[in-house]
């Protein structure tokens, strides 16, 4: 699995532009976090496919819980989905 540059610059571009983050550590931070929300959807996405896990609904929306599940488990606080 393969996030490229391009997705984390083109993605702290569209932060920066809607206003988040008052600092630049705080835009990295939330950038940092935001990419790491993508990481955990795709991965939602290998365990479904490896595991042949049966899903309630669609796939996307279960992937997208499964992502948010992480990231509040991890604490995280600035993620914008």
């Amino acid at each position: 699995m393969t996030i490229p540059y391009e997705t984390a610059a083109d993605d702290r571009e569209i932060l920066d532009a809607g206003g988040y983050g008052e600092t630049e550590e705080e835009l990295d931070e939330i950038l940092y976090e935001e990419l790491e929300f993508t990481l955990y959807h795709e991965v939602g996405h290998a365990l479904i496919e490896v595991l042949q896990l049966p899903t309630v609904g669609r796939q996307e929306d279960v992937v997208d819980e499964f992502a948010l599940y992480v990231c509040m488990r991890l604490g995280y606080t600035n993620t914008i989905y």
